[in-house]
């Protein structure tokens, strides 16, 4: 009975498209718009890292880490995988659009092309992995802007 009405959730879920680029993704739902910078401010060290804020900095009154998750702003020495912080970045999108932690939408994402070069096949990949892991119950990847 659990899994019927988690599935009726989901179909009743709007779709959420995220127009994403190298500096800004844009997440919508309805007539709703949260433009989110692809940043995270990182507290802690080695595994014991949390997450302090997302997009543009929050009041920290701790010390903290900028991780730019886009453009070359990753940070070498952090023992947490790239893609689980995208993961992290994808769920609170996702979260702060839909106002609900239960739905499982379907996503829509545009703008790939977006990023320069050969990055986009990596790009396609690890976004894909993170926004399934995040919560979405199926995925199409748009190249339109």
């Amino acid at each position: 009975m659990a899994g019927l009405a988690a599935s009726l959730v989901n179909l009743l879920t709007p779709d959420v498209v995220i127009v994403a680029s190298p500096s800004l993704f844009v997440f919508r739902c309805r007539d709703r718009e949260e433009c989110l910078r692809p940043v995270l401010w990182l507290s802690g060290e080695s595994r014991k890292l949390r997450v302090l804020g997302v997009g543009e900095a929050p009041l920290l009154t701790e010390p903290y880490r900028r991780i730019d998750l886009f453009n070359g702003g990753w940070d070498k020495e952090l023992t947490r995988d790239h893609e689980e912080l995208i993961e992290a970045f994808c769920r609170y999108g996702i979260y702060k659009i839909l106002r609900r932690t239960l739905a499982r939408p379907k996503i829509i994402v545009r703008g790939i092309n977006s990023f320069p070069g050969p990055e986009i096949v990596v790009v396609r990949a690890t976004l894909s992995r993170a926004l399934l892991a995040a919560g979405a119950y199926e995925l199409l990847l748009d190249d339109e802007p």
